[in-house]
Parts: C-alpha cells; structure tokens; sequence
C-alpha cells in the first residue's frame, strides 16, 4: 500500500517482503539488527523532500507494474484455473 501512495518503504529482509523489495535492496535490513533498522531509517530521514518523492515514485511505479489489481486478479484465474483441471 505504501508503495502504490509513492511512500519510500524499508522492509526486514524475510520472505515475502523481499520479493516485494527485490529491486530496492537498499531498503532492506535484516530482522534480528536495530542497528540497520536504525540506519535504514537515518538514512531516509537524511534525504531531502524531492529525493523522498523521487524514491517513492519509483517505488509507485514498481508496484503500478508488478501489484495491479488487474494483474492479481489474472494470476488468481490462473492458478484456481490450474487447480480445477487437476
């Protein structure tokens, strides 16, 4: 949801989430470290508002292309579609 609204995300690095953040690892730590939560939180924090928007526009586009409702909707057919025929 934060990534459809333009939001920069951080993500702990489990399953899931991950894959959600393949293509902006740089916002990933791992979940047993505060220290990288910490820094990961400085570090967006320390940007200035346009690099924030920048970021979260990008994030925006990645979650228009990847997590369009049309799009679960045709992988959901799909695989009830594949279930069915077994």
């Amino acid at each position: 949801e934060a990534m459809a609204n333009a939001k920069v995300v951080l993500g702990a690095n489990v399953p899931g989430i991950e894959d959600q953040l393949q293509h902006h690892k740089n916002y990933l730590f791992h979940p047993d470290n505060v220290q990288a939560l910490v820094e990961s939180l400085q570090k967006v924090f320390n940007h200035d508002t346009a690099t924030n928007k920048a970021i979260g526009e990008a994030f925006h586009q990645h979650a228009a292309q990847h997590y369009s409702i049309e799009r679960e909707v045709a992988q959901h057919q799909q695989f009830y579609q594949k279930i069915l025929r077994k």
